[in-house]
């Protein structure tokens, strides 16, 4: 007999972990990419019957993974959004390998604060492959933006691999401030 674990159950922190939990950390509301003209909505995402990130509904929508770190805390939050499709659908992360290192990337998290980051690389991975550090609880903050690209598989449904691409936090600000 398998069973299989349901899929809303979070991990449970490490005992000795100073980590807070993350009911605490406000989520994130908007992800803002000025070069890009990207401002999106943000989904909160938990993960597919596959145990794969799920994908946001809405192609001009992105999704965070919300059993993760939150924009601006401890470790990678992971933000994810569609690029296209094979019929020429635009999506919000179809210029996303137009970024480069030093690029602003914004998010504004539920309290009203905005998390600024700065672009610092990009690479692509192949799809199921989760590059060091992806999901990551501790640590310094990190954003991650994931996105398809690669050879479209008509058989799955998606793309060969994906592209990652990595941004550090510059400040946050409170709302109002500048």
């Amino acid at each position: 007999f398998h069973q299989v674990a349901p899929l809303n159950v979070v991990p449970v922190p490490n005992r000795d972990s100073s980590v807070p939990p993350r009911a605490s950390d406000p989520a994130p509301v908007k992800l803002l990419i000025p070069t890009l003209k990207i401002s999106a909505a943000v989904e909160a995402l938990g993960v597919a019957q596959d145990y794969s990130l799920q994908a946001p509904a809405g192609i001009s929508d992105v999704g965070w993974y919300r059993f993760g770190a939150a924009p601006g805390s401890a470790g990678d939050a992971i933000i994810s959004g569609h690029r296209g499709y094979p019929a020429g659908n635009p999506a919000v992360f179809n210029n996303i390998n137009r970024l480069q290192p030093g690029d602003e990337v914004d998010v504004e998290l539920a309290d009203g604060s905005l998390v600024r980051f700065a672009v610092t690389r990009m690479f692509s991975t192949p799809y199921r492959t989760l590059p060091p550090g992806f999901f990551a609880t501790t640590g310094g903050p990190l954003l991650t933006l994931v996105t398809c690209t690669g050879d479209f598989r008509t058989k799955d449904q998606t793309y060969s691999d994906r592209l990652v691409v990595e941004a550090q936090p510059f400040a946050q600000k409170n709302k109002g401030e500048i």
